[in-house]
């Protein structure tokens, strides 16, 4: 396991160091409204997915052991191109977007469903070096394809970006293709309706909890977009950017440790490794934090450009709801690798509702800046209410959740561990 770990810390940073490259060319190519488009756009992708991923997502990794892999595979694409459909046609009619948008972004949700239908099934067969690998192409290619059109070919056009996520999208889905080959099997059982019945049983409690979590995540872009302007929504999408690069260790322990409860049936030893992997991930969240308030305002504004000179204030205001972001992702990850999917629901819905009410008083007065601090308070919320149904749950107490020395010297030599491995 510590492998996977360290394979997934390893492909977390160098996606999070790739991230931040596109953060630097579409902020000092497109600019501050480049970057709110940016953001409006992936947040609409991420919409549609969360609602493909009620049959393509946390379920196939939950039935991948358990079913086989084509029959998850067919159910899972047709039911990513139905909301797909649906998704043209809704935002079509609403004239939420120009219409020739409409069709783009139906066509890249379709394409990104697809991805995360390949590495969901990866994953949930402990195939994580593959799942990772997809993910890491997906964010190297994309960039130098963006860097090539911005410096070489002069396409400094929101368009631009739009046309490079085709093409990344789509190599990875073949590249997942690749991966899967050696799973799918000609010879299948067609009990499509078992099988579509039970992944969408499981799909639709925990696409609940992801939706009121992403809504809790974004509703703040949509509240800005509405109240704000598009380019101080592009300074804040690109400090909450800066900001979650710090969630990387919380991300890839709990990458690795939902495959493995998932394919558990060791409820203590479950209880166990989240309790270490909680502490060690508030740990490194908090060091990795840090040193975001040691830059000055003049780091920021020469990285993404004179506009940006406001991203350290941002960045001040989202640091308590990250920490406590990086405190429970291991948590939540428990619960949802042993089918508890309705304690993430209550969390993030508490949060959403926290978010909602302070966003709508203050957002319109005081906007990204305020949009920050409600964020930490909503994050704030929702982790103490995974703690507290952890707590209950398994029989744990809260002081085993608090990290301690020992948790750091025992990371240190697991890195010099792995690195005398690789060089014998």
């Amino acid at each position: 396991m510590i492998k996977s770990i360290v394979n997934t810390i390893s492909t977390r940073f160098f996606t999070a160091v790739f991230n931040f490259l596109i953060l630097l060319l579409t902020a000092n190519y497109l600019g501050p409204e480049g970057r709110g488009q940016i953001s409006l756009l992936l947040s609409t992708l991420t919409i549609v997915l969360l609602f493909s991923s009620f049959v393509g997502g946390n379920s196939l990794i939950f039935l991948s052991p358990r079913k086989p892999t084509t029959e998850l595979l067919i159910i899972s694409y047709l039911w990513a191109i139905i909301i797909s459909l649906v998704c043209y046609l809704t935002l079509y009619i609403s004239n939420a977007f120009p219409k020739i948008f409409c069709l783009h972004i139906s066509v890249l949700a379709l394409m990104l469903s697809i991805n995360t239908i390949h590495t969901s099934l990866l994953i949930g067969k402990e195939k994580i070096k593959a799942a990772n690998f997809i993910n890491l192409f997906q964010v190297i290619g994309h960039f130098f394809l963006l860097a090539f059109c911005f410096l070489y070919l002069n396409r400094l056009h929101f368009s631009t970006f739009i046309y490079s996520l085709y093409l990344t999208y789509g190599l990875s889905c073949l590249i997942g293709l690749y991966f899967l080959f050696p799973l799918i099997s000609i010879k299948f059982s067609f009990a499509f309706r078992g099988t579509l019945i039970m992944a969408l049983t499981i799909g639709t409690i925990a696409q609940l909890a992801n939706i009121f979590q992403f809504l809790n995540y974004r509703l703040d872009v949509y509240l800005l977009d509405r109240f704000d302007s598009i380019a101080n929504l592009g300074i804040y999408s690109s400090s909450v950017s800066i900001a979650e690069a710090a969630l990387l260790f919380g991300s890839s322990f709990a990458l690795v440790q939902f495959s493995r409860i998932a394919n558990s049936s060791n409820t203590d030893e479950s209880r166990i490794l989240t309790i270490k992997l909680t502490r060690y991930s508030t740990l490194l969240t908090l060091i990795a934090y840090l040193p975001l308030f040691v830059f000055p305002d003049e780091f920021y504004t020469f990285l993404l450009g004179k506009d940006f000179h406001q991203v350290k204030q941002v960045l001040f205001a989202l640091f308590p709801g990250i920490f406590f972001l990086g405190s429970s992702v291991t948590i939540s990850h428990f619960f949802a690798g042993i089918g508890n999917y309705k304690m993430n629901a209550l969390a993030s819905f508490i949060g959403l509702i926290i978010s909602f009410c302070l966003g709508i008083l203050f957002i319109p007065d005081y906007g990204f800046i305020a949009a920050a601090w409600i964020s930490s308070i909503s994050y704030s919320a929702s982790t103490c209410v995974l703690v507290i149904g952890f707590i209950k749950n398994s029989n744990t107490k809260l002081k085993e959740l608090f990290p301690k020395f020992e948790d750091l010297s025992f990371l240190q030599k697991s890195i010099l561990n792995v690195r005398h491995k690789r060089n014998s």
